[in-house]
């Protein structure tokens, strides 16, 4: 597997636009892409995965009905933000065991079978990276470009980052700005600046309009049709 082949278009958004979010294109493109195309020519009938989610498939098995991907039991580990750009020729191929059970019940199931694995802590960063983080994966292949970080209400300086590409909306950490805390709110891709704000959580900074692009429709909601929509938010992320 071509690793550097998978990652290209991370990278180039990266550069481009914004840092990505590398779960979402390493389970579309690696764990359900690759995989499901090394195995394509066995004999099965789903592949199951460890993720908190669910998908629930239609009873007919007809090949136009979609499969539906659904929240899990866990709303604290759900991980259907990282499955949700999964094609439908992905999603029903797939099973998730662990998504009607909450982590707490995993874990004294694992001690209960004295499993191998009962003791380890939560995984985080990338899987195939091993123990380099994402942010040393793209300097790697993109490098680093010096910037100015400047005060988002009075254009003021406050220092220098190493490219706009190792900072997204609303991040904290990192900055190294005394003060603080400070939080990225908006950066200027053309002239590779980065704005930062103390005031981002404030009362008075509420936000009553944001923007949405490349949705995906898990279910056969036309994009033309115009229809009104229910968020819920939790910290960090937004599910619609």
């Amino acid at each position: 597997m071509n690793i550097g082949r998978m990652w290209s278009p991370t990278l180039l958004t990266s550069i481009v636009v914004m840092y990505p979010n590398p779960d979402v294109l390493c389970n579309t493109r690696i764990k359900f892409g690759a995989f499901m195309d090394a195995i394509k020519s066995m004999d099965f009938d789903y592949v199951a995965s460890g993720h908190y989610a669910n998908v629930v498939h239609s009873c007919t098995n007809q090949v136009d009905d979609d499969s539906i991907l659904e929240l899990s039991q866990d709303m604290v580990k759900d991980q259907t933000y990282f499955l949700s750009h999964l094609s439908q020729v992905q999603l029903k191929r797939l099973i998730f065991p662990l998504g009607c059970i909450s982590k707490e019940e995993v874990r004294k199931l694992a001690t209960q079978f004295d499993l191998p694995n009962k003791d380890r802590k939560d995984s985080q960063g990338i899987c195939f990276l091993g123990k380099i983080k994402f942010s040393e994966f793209v300097a790697r292949h993109i490098g680093e470009e010096e910037g100015v970080i400047l005060e988002a209400e009075t254009g003021d300086f406050l220092g220098k980052h190493r490219g706009f590409w190792f900072y997204t909306i609303g991040q904290r950490q990192g900055l190294r700005l005394p003060g603080g805390p400070w939080y990225v709110v908006e950066k200027d891709v053309k002239n590779n600046v980065v704005f930062a704000s103390r005031n981002y959580f404030s009362f008075d900074k509420r936000r009553r309009i944001f923007r949405v692009g490349s949705l995906r429709w898990l279910s056969r909601l036309g994009t033309d049709q115009t229809c009104h929509l229910q968020c819920q938010a939790w910290p960090w992320i937004l599910q619609l």
